[in-house]
């Protein structure tokens, strides 16, 4: 209805006991929103609002003012903020003290489920490093590390993090598909461009990250004619050498450069098991899931650089990696942990999507466990993204249809099914 003693008709509700102005009120993080809509002389209906910190901040006696006063001079400056609204705190990532290495990993562990050696090897590496560039020294022995382990279990995405947290040039690029000075094809050196476009330093510190280092040999002590070459540049590289990529033609000093050298090194274990005396991880049709893999991972951590040499990688370019870390195979109690507790996960990334839109996402334990098992062991944590993407993907087109009268959808393990099923995820149980 409209209460026509007003200033000027306002919509109203009938109360018990008289007419009462309408009043919409939404709560968000600055407070409570009022919102009164109006009808103007010309005819229109117009909203006034205004914000504060608490629910009952008005009186019906200041209601009735605001209201009579809105018509001839707009929201007065009083009722913008009568109560000063205390914001939620912005959260920040807890700093890191370079020069202790638990530090480091404490940093990581909300980010990296599990990987408790390599995240040890990590931390030690680039506590010593940032020694070094905090200090200004060039009296420090120069440190490279390698990096062992299966796809998706964390070893770009660990280095990218600690690069980026302390503000370093960081650069990536997979060794494969790469040439080498003076051929055909796009040059390693290429990689050098992310460095110099972050730094006007000819001999700058930073980060370069090199991947699938294992693919520059056989696994049986071999290589061919490419792959040699592009391992003798990394040898130059690791050590000081000067550089100047194709397309920046600035000259870069790599002196100083953290180098990082990753891959999967599939077989290495067998060399490792060879040389102790022992029998390898079966594989095939009698790997036994779980066993096995720890097993091999096992192995691994006795890594010498006579395996890797064996392997197929140079003794020159053996010889300058100062540290080995071995990540191991995330299990699925790994990955459920990565879902629901790791920093930025995909179901996290989901739900807050689903809340701009005005829903709720309640998930069940067993739906999570679901995605982690729909990944398949070989591609670690990266699976994870595609397969929520399959679940969420019509949640998100349309979630009023799956959502409850309360805006809230629950996501149990039959929903899950049918959504996996549509958008054609495999192996649905």
């Amino acid at each position: 209805g409209q209460r026509e003693e007003l200033l000027f008709p306002a919509y109203c509700v009938h109360g018990t006991a008289q007419k009462r102005p309408l009043v919409f009120v939404a709560e968000s993080e600055d407070g409570i929103c009022y919102h009164v809509p109006f009808r103007t002389k010309a005819g229109g209906v117009q909203t006034a609002y205004w914000r504060s910190g608490q629910i009952n901040a008005f009186s019906e006696e200041e209601m009735h003012e605001f209201l009579c006063f809105v018509r001839k001079k707009g929201v007065p400056r009083f009722f913008q903020q009568k109560k000063e609204v205390q914001k939620k705190p912005v959260e920040q990532d807890e700093a890191i003290e370079w020069l202790q290495p638990k530090s480091i990993v404490a940093y990581l562990d909300p980010y990296v489920v599990g990987q408790v050696h390599a995240k040890r090897v990590e931390a030690v590496v680039f506590s010593n490093y940032m020694t070094q560039v905090q200090q200004k020294s060039e009296s420090w022995k120069k440190e490279n590390l390698l990096l062992i382990g299966p796809t998706g279990s964390g070893k770009t995405y660990s280095i990218s993090l600690l690069a980026k947290k302390a503000q370093l040039p960081f650069a990536q690029s997979k060794l494969t598909g790469k040439s080498s000075a003076g051929y055909v094809g796009e040059n390693l050196s290429t990689s050098f461009e992310q460095i110099c476009s972050k730094t006007n330093e000819q001999m700058p510190y930073g980060v370069v990250f090199f991947d699938e280092i294992d693919k520059l040999s056989t696994g049986d002590g071999l290589c061919d004619f490419f792959s040699s070459k592009l391992q003798d540049e990394l040898i130059g590289w690791l050590e000081e050498a000067i550089i100047t990529p194709e397309r920046n033609r600035k000259q870069l000093n790599t002196k100083k450069l953290l180098f990082v050298l990753a891959g999967a090194f599939c077989g290495l274990e067998k060399i490792i098991a060879d040389r102790l005396g022992q029998e390898g991880p079966r594989i095939g049709f009698h790997a036994q899931e779980g066993q096995d893999e720890q097993k091999m991972y096992e192995l691994l951590l006795q890594t010498r650089p006579e395996d890797l040499i064996k392997y197929g990688m140079k003794p020159e370019l053996v010889g300058r990696i100062s540290a080995i870390g071995v990540f191991h195979p995330l299990t699925v109690e790994e990955k459920v942990h990565i879902l629901t507790r790791a920093k930025d996960s995909a179901i996290e990334g989901y739900a807050a999507l689903l809340k701009t839109k005005g829903y709720q996402l309640d998930i069940s334990s067993e739906v999570v466990r679901m995605i982690a098992e729909q990944c398949p062991q070989e591609t670690g944590a990266r699976a994870l993204n595609a397969v929520c993407s399959d679940l969420f993907t019509n949640l998100l087109y349309e979630p009023e249809a799956y959502a409850d009268a309360g805006k809230t959808i629950h996501l149990i393990p039959e929903l899950a099914r049918k959504l996996m099923m549509l958008y054609g995820t495999q192996r649905v149980r």
